[in-house]
């Protein structure tokens, strides 16, 4: 219990702000699996590896305390051939180390509780219905042709497409299981104690705007620079000229990659520098889909001005890229465009719907930004 107490506090800054112990699962399996003596031995094993584990990280990561974190490791590594050579628990025999972007050097001696992975995936599912059923009230409402035999066809082909595509809920639910369970994620994030932190969301989804936006605009470079990349990429998401919401994932495996994928572990290896946890990493999630559905609307939202005098991307925004090409690559934010000098402001967009209950574009008027 000692050294599973000790593993539990090593690194871990709730220490300083709550109660750091071992769940009673935990606890009962120990006092279950521990009959002998190799059992013991095992167990002893099992968690010198994850403080192994944490000592490497802190060694690699921070610049505090860089010999505090060495003489630890060093220490753990003592214990380690004091112990043997020998399985760790319910012989289980850890996987040698994984080299992945430097700070995420491991050894993994268990899987992790998948509590916070199931209520992230959970937040994630219901946002994206509320995104469906606001599209669908939505629509209805900007339909003024309610007799049209198409729009429910319409709405059901869109919909159907949005929930099946393998380029954005495939990839993006692989992404967070397999970075979950190999501990790719930052500590911090495996603890279900504290409570969500809206600096750390806000910090998140600046991050990732940067980091995609980033993404975006080398994929358009690679137009010029790399065509073959751009095809291959982002240049089936451009053949919609004038996307609806349910356009957002359609794309390439390729495209989600470098768009989504990376900047969203680059993301979550930031955000373990200030502690993030759990519940900031899920309404970032739920938001951060959310937003990504919500600005390939082909009509402007009722919050569309607001948001626009707050920098929030908007779909009138996100529509003038997918017609001009070279402006507006920010996703959640404008103030990324507005700093690099890609920003066109959008005038007079109040809805993407004409009289005739078509889906035809405003007029858009390029104005700079002073």
């Amino acid at each position: 219990m000692a050294i599973a107490t000790l593993d539990r506090c090593f690194n871990n800054p709730l220490v300083f702000s709550g109660v750091v112990k071992i769940r009673r699962g935990l606890a009962a399996k120990i006092l279950l699996n521990s009959s002998t003596t190799e059992d013991v031995l095992g167990w002893f094993r099992h968690f010198t590896l994850s403080m192994k584990v944490k000592a490497r990280r802190a060694k690699i990561q921070t610049s505090k305390l860089p010999a505090t974190a060495g003489r630890t490791h060093a220490a753990v590594e003592s214990l380690l051939k004091k112990l043997g050579d020998g399985p760790a628990v319910d012989g289980y025999i850890a996987p040698g180390f994984l080299l992945l972007f430097g700070s995420h050097l491991m050894r993994m001696p268990e899987w992790p509780d998948v509590t916070g992975l199931g209520l992230g995936l959970c937040a994630v599912m219901v946002a994206q219905m509320l995104v469906l059923v606001y599209h669908i009230v939505r629509t209805i409402q900007l339909h003024n042709d309610k007799a049209d035999s198409n729009m429910w066809p319409t709405l059901a082909r869109q919909i159907t497409g949005h929930v099946s595509q393998p380029e954005g809920f495939a990839l993006l639910g692989l992404y967070l299981c397999g970075t979950w369970l190999l501990r790719l994620m930052p500590d911090s994030y495996y603890s279900l104690e504290g409570a969500v932190q809206w600096l750390h969301v806000l910090a998140q989804l600046l991050i990732v705007d940067l980091l995609q936006y980033t993404m975006h605009r080398l994929e358009h470079v690679s137009a010029n620079v790399w065509p073959a990349l751009y095809q291959a990429s982002h240049k089936l998401h451009h053949r919609f000229p004038t996307p609806n919401l349910t356009d957002a994932f359609h794309g390439s495996p390729v495209d989600t990659y470098l768009m989504i994928l990376v900047p969203l572990f680059l993301t979550s290896i930031v955000s373990g520098f200030f502690n993030c946890n759990v519940w900031s990493y899920i309404w970032f999630g739920a938001l951060y889909s959310s937003q990504l559905c919500l600005i390939h609307s082909n009509y402007d939202h009722p919050w569309g001005r607001e948001f626009r005098k707050a920098g929030i991307a908007t779909s009138a925004d996100h529509h003038v890229h997918h017609k001009l090409y070279k402006y507006n690559y920010g996703h959640v934010f404008m103030y990324w465009d507005v700093i690099f000098g890609t920003y066109k402001q959008p005038d007079n967009i109040i809805s993407f719907w004409s009289s005739k209950n078509k889906s035809e574009e405003a007029p858009l008027k390029e104005t700079k930004v002073a």
